[in-house]
C-alpha cells in the first residue's frame, strides 16, 4: 500500500502552492502529460527529479520503474490510464479525519479490488459518473466535479485465484529496493529456456500456458518485444512460478517446469456439420423473405443467420443466389426509402419557405431552419439540408429573372 508518485506529486504541489500540471511542467520544461506510476522515461525523469529536489531517496518506489527492463515501456495493460479509488479507503480517511493518499496498488490494471477491504476499486463519481485523472484538484475524498463524497458504491467481491496470485506477486516485487536489478528481458529468456530444456514446439508450450502460439512468438523475437505486466503475470501463474522467481533466473525457473505439466494430447479435430433439417429451414425462411414487399425493409442475411445459430458464410457458400437476390432487394428498397424521404423532405421545404415570413427567413441561418424540419418531420438532416439549399438556389435563380 505504499503511495504512488502521482499522489505524491498532488500533494507536494498543493503544499508549494502550485496545481500538479504547474509542477510538472517545472520537471519537464514544457506541459506534458504521461504515466507517473509506471515505468516509462516521464516517470523515471520525474522521479529523479523530485529525489533531487526534496532529498528523498525512495521515491521510486512509488513507481514500477523496476520493471522498466522487462515491460512494455507504454504501460498499456499495466497502469490504469485514470484515477480508481476504493470506498471502503476512502470511508475509513473521512471517519479518521486524515486527508490520506492513494496506494501505487490502486493503479493496477491487473487487479479489480483493493487488497486491504476485498472492495471492488471504482473509476467514477457514483452521482455524476465522472472520471478523473490521478493529477485532479485538491478535493482527494469527494468529486471535483459535483462535490459528492467518493465512499459510495461499496461492492465486496470474493477474489479471484489470479487476482491472489497478482497481489502476492506484485507484493514481492515492489518490496525490491532500486538496487535490486531483474534479468533483462527475462520472460523472453524464461521462454526460450522452456523450448530448449523441455524440447517443447512453441505451439506445445502455448498449449501448456494457455496462451496463442503467435503471442508467445512475438515476446521470443530479437529484439525482445517486451510484454506488459498483466501478461507477465498470467505466464507466471499458468506455469505456476513466481514472477519474481522468473525476473531473478529465468532459466532455473524453466528446468523447474521439466516435470510439472502431464503430456500433451491434442484434442481431435472436428468440424460442425449442418443438418439437412436446419438446412431447409434455412433456405425457406431466406426465400419467405423474398416475398414482401418493398414497403417494408427486408432483414439481411445476418440476422437471418443468426436466428439460426450460423454464420452468413455458410449462406453464401449454400444459396448463393438467394442471398445474391436478397442483397438487390435490400437495394432495391434502399434507393425507393430515399426517393420517398426527398419527396417529403421537398414537400416540408416548399412549404416552410412559402408560408413563413420572408424577412424571418432572411435572419434564420439553414441550420436553426434544417433543425426545425427535422424536429418536425422526423426525416434524416442530409436529405432536408439537400432539399433546403437546391429550393433556395431555385429561388434566387427566379429573384434573379424576374428583376431583370
Amino acid at each position: 500500500m505504499v503511495e504512488s508518485l502521482s499522489s505524491y506529486v498532488r500533494r507536494i504541489s498543493l503544499a508549494h502552492g502550485l496545481s500538479p500540471r504547474q509542477l510538472l511542467k517545472l520537471i519537464f520544461g514544457k506541459s506534458i502529460d504521461g504515466q507517473l506510476n509506471g515505468y516509462s522515461d516521464y516517470a523515471l525523469r520525474a522521479a529523479d527529479t523530485l529525489q533531487e529536489w526534496t532529498g528523498i531517496e525512495n521515491l521510486k518506489q512509488g513507481t514500477l520503474l523496476q520493471l522498466r527492463e522487462n515491460c512494455a515501456l507504454n504501460c498499456i495493460f499495466s497502469i490504469t490510464s485514470g484515477r480508481r479509488w476504493c470506498p471502503s479507503c476512502v470511508a475509513k480517511d473521512l471517519r479518521s479525519g486524515e486527508f490520506g493518499y492513494d496506494p501505487l496498488i490502486w493503479s493496477m490494471r491487473c487487479l479489480a479490488l483493493c487488497p486491504e477491504h476485498d472492495c471492488e476499486l471504482v473509476d467514477r463519481c457514483q452521482n455524476c459518473q465522472h472520471s478523473m485523472s490521478w493529477l485532479y484538484g485538491e478535493k482527494r475524498l469527494c468529486c471535483p466535479r459535483c462535490g459528492a463524497s467518493l465512499e459510495s458504491g461499496v461492492r465486496s467481491l470474493k477474489p479471484t485465484p489470479l487476482e491472489l496470485f497478482c497481489r502476492s506477486n506484485l507484493a514481492e516485487i515492489l518490496s525490491r529496493t532500486q538496487h535490486q536489478k531483474f534479468v533483462v528481458a527475462a520472460i523472453r529468456v524464461f521462454l526460450l529456456s522452456c523450448i530448449k530444456v523441455n524440447r517443447w514446439t512453441s505451439f506445445e508450450m502455448a498449449e501448456r500456458f494457455g496462451f496463442e502460439e503467435y503471442g508467445l512468438v512475438k515476446l521470443m523475437l530479437d529484439p525482445p518485444r517486451l510484454p506488459n505486466l498483466f501478461t507477465s503475470l498470467q505466464i507466471a501463474a499458468a506455469c505456476q512460478q513466481p514472477l519474481a522467481a522468473i525476473l531473478d533466473d529465468p532459466d532455473a525457473c524453466a528446468a523447474q517446469l521439466c516435470f510439472e505439466f502431464p503430456p500433451l494430447t491434442r484434442a481431435r479435430e472436428t468440424k460442425l456439420r449442418v443438418s439437412p433439417e436446419l438446412r431447409q429451414r434455412i433456405f425457406e425462411a431466406l426465400s419467405n423473405h423474398l416475398t414482401t414487399s418493398l414497403d417494408f425493409a427486408l432483414p439481411s442475411v445476418n440476422e437471418v443467420c443468426r436466428d439460426f445459430g450460423v454464420t452468413a458464410g455458410f449462406a453464401n457458400y449454400a444459396f448463393p443466389r438467394l442471398v445474391e437476390q436478397i442483397a438487390d432487394r435490400r437495394k432495391q428498397y434502399q434507393r425507393k426509402k430515399v426517393t420517398l424521404q426527398h419527396r417529403a423532405a421537398a414537400r416540408e421545404v416548399d412549404f416552410f419557405l412559402t408560408q413563413s415570413d420572408p424577412k424571418i427567413n432572411a435572419n434564420v441561418s439553414q441550420k436553426k431552419i434544417v433543425a426545425r424540419l427535422m424536429e418536425k418531420s422526423g426525416l434524416p438532416k442530409r436529405i432536408l439540408a439537400e432539399e433546403l439549399r437546391k429550393q433556395l438556389r431555385e429561388r434566387s435563380g427566379q429573384i434573379v429573372e424576374s428583376s431583370a
